[in-house]
């Protein structure tokens, strides 16, 4: 079922859309490997990821519609959400510094070939 909303972006701006929110949900799932091992059972993390990856890609959906007045409102309202508490985003550990202890990054096509969820 498609959101009516769905192929209102030009084909440019959708393929941008849909490929940084499958890299930005993969940083995302890669960062809670720790905590999906610690507290999560792999069907949790399942259904998990689908979540993460739609809420990245309708996120970036809203910011590329630009001055359309629902997407506008949309961003509006969820940036007025962020509570006052959250800390400002750090750089991951794993960005780049630790980069040459990770054996994925020696070989990018190994890191392709990597199993994931």
């Amino acid at each position: 079922m498609n959101h009516p909303y769905q192929n209102r972006l030009d084909e440019k701006k959708e393929k941008w859309a849909h490929h940084m929110a499958m890299y930005i949900a993969m940083v995302v799932r890669n960062a809670m490997e720790d905590f999906h091992g610690k507290y999560l059972k792999d069907a949790q993390m399942a259904e998990l990821n689908p979540i993460i990856r739609n809420a990245i890609y309708t996120a970036l959906y809203a910011s590329a519609l630009g001055d359309d007045p629902e997407s506008v409102e949309f961003v509006k309202h969820n940036e007025r959400a962020i509570p006052s508490y959250w800390e400002p985003p750090q750089l991951l550990d794993s960005y780049p510094g630790s980069v040459e202890q990770d054996p994925r990054w020696s070989n990018p096509a190994d890191a392709n070939s990597q199993e994931s969820d």
